[in-house]
């Protein structure tokens, strides 16, 4: 399958029609903690543990995650999980602490030691259809996107994850410093995201930073502390249809 030129159309930052945020907030801010499993006999490498870097990730859900859990509900801020799905079965005790605090989540494959990249049509699209239902069923939410990362993508991925009923990915994302944004989000609206992974974070000497960092970003007036899920949302019902005639508005004059 080939993808035509211009499957995507191009929108410059500086040209764009303004977003306004709820409450006229200049950042929508949101945190993502990937939460992952790797699995100690990958099926890429069934008699070869890497023991070192299992342990390190194995830390993160043992130990870092509910370090920062604590930070981030002491500052009552939702994740929007990036997730591996089987991460709600090998963990439960994971899986109702998140549920526990109202979390979304983005699909991050079934494990992060289990890419996508060779799969078929239809086996991607049993693949979305099991994350969808499994997700719903185990957590209560409904699946609206989607975190690359180490499940990788194929060509077929954007349109599946459209059949399935997801909204956005974030792979597409801008990622800069809060203080540019918050200066930027002055005149148009800007998006923050702040990926989080348990194993780095939640170390003893690291989760400290993550509470000072919330601390002055949500210290600032002007900051919509949300969800992606919650932005996609509310994109979709304010300002796509806006933007979709600029852009076409742009194709028609050039």
């Amino acid at each position: 399958m080939t993808l035509p030129p211009g499957r995507f159309d191009y929108a410059p930052l500086n040209d764009r029609p303004i977003i306004k945020w709820p409450n006229n907030a200049r950042v929508a801010f949101w945190v993502a903690p990937n939460m992952e499993f790797f699995e100690y006999l990958p099926e890429s490498r069934p008699t070869q543990p890497d023991i070192p870097f299992y342990a390190r990730m194995d830390y993160g859900n043992r130990v870092g995650f509910w370090r920062m859990l604590d930070v981030l509900n002491k500052h009552k801020v939702r994740g929007c999980c990036c997730l591996n799905l089987e991460l709600l079965d090998h963990f439960p005790e994971v899986k109702d602490a998140m549920i526990a605090a109202d979390w979304d989540y983005m699909a991050h494959g079934l494990y992060n030691s289990r890419p996508i990249y060779d799969y078929t049509e239809e086996q991607e699209r049993a693949y979305w259809q099991d994350f969808t239902t499994h997700l719903k069923e185990m957590t209560g939410k409904r699946l609206k996107g989607r975190l690359g990362g180490g499940a990788g993508y194929t060509v077929r991925t954007d349109d599946l994850m459209a059949e399935a009923g997801c909204l956005y990915h974030t792979s597409w994302i801008i990622e800069d410093q809060f203080d540019t944004l918050y200066r930027e989000g002055a005149e148009n609206g800007r998006v923050m995201c702040l990926s989080l992974h348990p194993h780095n974070i939640g170390r003893p000497n690291a989760a400290k930073h993550l509470d000072e960092a919330l601390r002055y970003i949500l210290g600032h007036d002007g900051v919509w502390a949300t969800t992606a899920d919650d932005i996609a949302e509310y994109y979709l019902a304010n300002y796509y249809d806006q933007v979709k005639s600029w852009i076409a508005e742009r194709k028609a004059q050039g």
